[in-house]
C-alpha cells in the first residue's frame, strides 16, 4: 500500500502535541500576566514601595486594602475587583519579601513579582509536564509555588534570603 506523500511527512498527533506543551504552558503564564489586573501594585517582590510607586497612578477605588502589623513584618492584603486576594509581606523597611494570592482570577504576576517574573516564566517554559496545573520553583534565593485551574488560582513567591529574622516560610501562606 502506498501512502500519499502529503500524509507521510506529518508527525503523529501525539508527538506533535507533546513537543508543543511546554510552549503552551509558558504562553499561558505570560498571557495571564499580560491580561491580569491592571492596577498598580504598591511594591513588587524584592522592592520597596517608594521605588515601585514612582510615577504610578493612585490605586483605583475598587481595590480593598487591609494592613496587619506583626512583630517582624507587615501583611498588606489587597482584594482585587475580581475577588482575588493578594497579600504582600513587607519587612520593617517596607521591602516586599513575599507575595501570596488566592482567587478566581490569576493576578498580574509581572506586577507583583517584579524583577523575578522572567525567571518564573522561564521555569514554566522549561517544565516538561503535560497539562501542568502547577509550577514549583525552589532555588536558594527564590521560591515560587503556583497552582491553578479555572476559577481557582493560588500561589506564593518569597525570597528566602530576605526573610526577617525569626520569620519562617511556614508563616507565608
Amino acid at each position: 500500500m502506498l501512502i500519499p506523500t502529503a500524509y507521510a511527512s506529518r508527525k503523529p498527533r501525539a508527538a506533535a502535541e507533546s513537543t508543543a506543551r511546554p510552549a503552551i504552558v509558558a504562553a499561558a503564564i505570560l498571557c495571564s500576566a499580560l491580561l491580569g489586573i491592571d492596577l498598580p501594585a504598591r511594591a513588587a517582590l524584592g522592592a520597596a514601595p517608594e521605588t515601585a510607586e514612582a510615577g504610578a497612578p493612585a490605586a483605583p477605588a475598587h481595590l480593598q486594602r487591609r494592613i496587619v502589623a506583626m512583630a517582624q513584618y507587615a501583611m498588606n492584603e489587597l482584594t482585587l475587583s475580581s475577588g482575588t486576594v493578594v497579600r504582600e509581606y513587607t519587612d520593617r523597611n517596607g521591602v516586599v519579601f513575599a507575595v501570596t494570592w488566592r482567587g478566581p482570577v490569576q493576578p498580574n504576576l509581572q506586577q507583583f513579582l517584579g524583577a523575578v517574573h522572567p525567571r518564573v516564566v522561564q521555569a514554566a517554559a522549561a517544565q516538561n509536564t503535560p497539562r501542568a496545573r502547577q509550577l514549583v520553583l525552589n532555588q536558594p534565593d527564590l521560591v515560587v509555588e503556583m497552582h491553578g485551574r479555572m476559577r481557582a488560582f493560588s500561589g506564593l513567591a518569597y525570597l528566602p534570603l530576605q526573610l526577617p529574622s525569626g520569620v519562617s516560610a511556614a508563616e507565608i501562606r
